[in-house]
């Protein structure tokens, strides 16, 4: 019998020559222990690139928190002494005590004041302590014509070794205790 032309005739089976290897197949279990993963190579190019990253992020974070920490020194002064113009405009004069100081923000006599806006008698959100100090007062029974308003960092603040503890009075002189008052403190 012959085969006719359009019969389909079995393909005989190759076997890879002497020496070389076959590529397993992923279904052939021939994979069945390798894991992908990362080389050493790619992890130690991550590793730089994070090195590398950080060692130019961190010392930026660090900046923006120390001025961030700057400007609620400077604008819990500056609220100060807003509401003591306030009460100097109504009194004739700023207030006599402490204690005259702690009532304009609303706080117990015998309280601190915290540079925190939303909550000036709560500590847990500050990083400075307002003290104020009243100038004399030009006669008896007259209420003192100056001030002084002292932000003193609380131990949760972070160190600023150029301010420090800032200062600002009546005629709007402002200070700071570090070295550096006029080139970052006060801008």
């Amino acid at each position: 019998m012959n085969p006719s032309p359009n019969a389909a005739t079995p393909c005989p089976t190759s076997t890879p020559a002497a020496g070389l290897a076959t590529r397993p197949v992923a279904g052939d279990g021939a994979l069945a222990g390798h894991h992908g993963g990362f080389t050493l190579v790619e992890l130690l190019i991550v590793v730089a690139v994070v090195s590398i990253l950080s060692a130019i992020a961190y010392p930026m974070y660090d900046s923006q928190l120390t001025k961030s920490q700057r400007v609620e020194a400077r604008t819990a002064l500056m609220r100060s002494a807003q509401m003591l113009e306030r009460s100097f405009t109504q009194n004739a004069g700023y207030p006599e005590t402490v204690a005259g100081f702690n009532a304009l923000y609303g706080v117990a006599a015998g309280s601190s004041v915290y540079s925190d806006v939303e909550r000036p008698g709560n500590q847990s959100r500050a990083h400075f302590r307002l003290d104020y100090v009243p100038g004399a007062a030009p006669g008896p029974g007259l209420a003192p014509l100056a001030y002084t308003v002292r932000a003193t960092p609380l131990p949760a603040a972070r160190v600023d070794a150029d301010c420090g503890t800032y200062s600002l009075n009546d005629r709007g002189q402002q200070t700071v205790t570090g070295p550096n008052p006029n080139n970052v403190c006060w801008r």
